[in-house]
């Protein structure tokens, strides 16, 4: 039920968490050899994951982070990761891939958001994005950003449900200035499982109010 589930900030102790929810999120565009099965395992993506968000410990980027967790087992089984102007950006990408986000000084990026299959259906993920807003409004942020594969229609109209506007003309998104658009499409493809070919960029408005908060923009 959805009231067994509580929402908070994640803990030192809750890197494994994350990172083991953050492959069970996203098992069907796991990287692919030759468009075959998954290169990686569950418990190898969790490694590999581990690898990138224990670096984000002990830094305001990991504050930017927000989980669902299963009140019974204490297991998490969602969570929304969040990147600000002064964050690095997502280090599960290598720099060469032109895949890591770079913010603007007032933008708030969803860098990924995932929920665990076996808890789809419980708004767990529309919990998570409007804490997303929350947080950003307090942050003092004026837009909300994120980008979504190519073909993955069931989350792009998601987000347009919660505000969210494609855009015809995405930022470029360099590794700190050594990848390009076309690096980052092709490893998308590969890394995304072979299936998508590229990222829809998307905002939504925030207006920001005199105490140096936001509010929400209706769209």
């Amino acid at each position: 039920m959805a009231s067994d589930i509580v929402y908070e900030t994640p803990a030192a102790d809750d890197i494994r968490g994350l990172a083991e929810v953050g492959a069970r999120a996203f098992t069907d565009k796991q990287f692919r050899c030759f468009c075959g099965p998954s290169c990686f395992s569950i418990e190898e993506d969790t490694e590999e994951n581990l690898k990138a968000f224990r670096q984000y410990v002990g830094t305001p980027k990991f504050t930017h982070c927000h989980v669902a967790r299963d009140r019974t087992t204490g297991k998490i089984v969602g969570a929304c990761q969040l990147q600000l102007h002064e964050d690095v950006g997502d280090l599960r990408f290598p720099t060469w891939s032109g895949s890591r986000h770079h913010c603007d000084a007032t933008e708030c990026y969803i860098e990924w958001i995932g929920v665990d299959p076996a808890y789809s259906g419980k708004g767990i993920g529309s919990k998570l994005l409007a804490w997303a807003v929350e947080f950003a409004t307090e942050k003092g942020c004026t837009f909300m950003s994120l980008n979504v594969v190519k073909g993955n229609d069931g989350a792009r109209q998601l987000y347009e449900r919660k505000g969210y506007v494609v855009k015809p003309n995405p930022p470029q998104h360099g590794g700190d200035g050594c990848g390009t658009q076309s690096c980052a499409c092709c490893f998308i493809f590969c890394f995304m499982g072979c299936r998508y070919t590229g990222v829809d960029w998307m905002e939504k408005p925030l207006t920001p109010i005199q105490d140096g908060s936001s509010v929400q923009t209706s769209i």
